[in-house]
């Protein structure tokens, strides 16, 4: 039922096309996310699915934690669930996560990956386009930061 749904939803086709995201995972991030305009911005919706880091400071010293505990635990699960399979199915995804992996482990790797997952169901949704994903350049100077979905 929930699969005939999201065939049927133009919003769960453009999600779909994005590499590690499937149709429960696309009806999970429709169903909690809704109006996708009632974020501002990308890291509005970060922070709504709870994939943002803590922070403590004081002056001019900042350090910042774990992932905040409050927010939409469905959605930072769902994230941190599809960017586990995105990584293996998405080059540009891989590469971070690789990098990532190598100072400070898989787990860490999988939850930096999550909030950029969430940019890129942010872009497809307010663009009402399908996930086309960059090409990768290995000259770190050469990367682009934002957009990480191609135009």
């Amino acid at each position: 039922m929930i699969k005939s749904h999201a065939k049927e939803n133009p919003q769960a086709k453009r999600l779909m096309t994005i590499p590690g995201v499937e149709f429960i995972l696309t009806y999970l991030f429709l169903s909690e996310i809704r109006d996708i305009n009632r974020f501002p911005s990308e890291e509005k919706l970060s922070s709504y699915c709870a994939l943002v880091p803590s922070v403590r400071q004081s002056g001019g010293f900042i350090q910042r934690g774990d992932l905040v505990k409050t927010g939409n635990t469905l959605l930072r699960w769902g994230f941190i669930e599809a960017a586990g399979s995105a990584i293996r199915f998405n080059p540009e995804l891989k590469y971070w996560a690789d990098r990532i992996k190598a100072k400070k482990g898989a787990g860490v790797a999988i939850c930096a990956v999550a909030p950029k997952l969430v940019h890129i169901v942010y872009q497809v949704l307010t663009q009402k386009r399908d996930y086309q994903p960059r090409k990768i350049r290995t000259h770190r100077s050469s990367r682009p930061v934002s957009n990480l979905v191609a135009k």
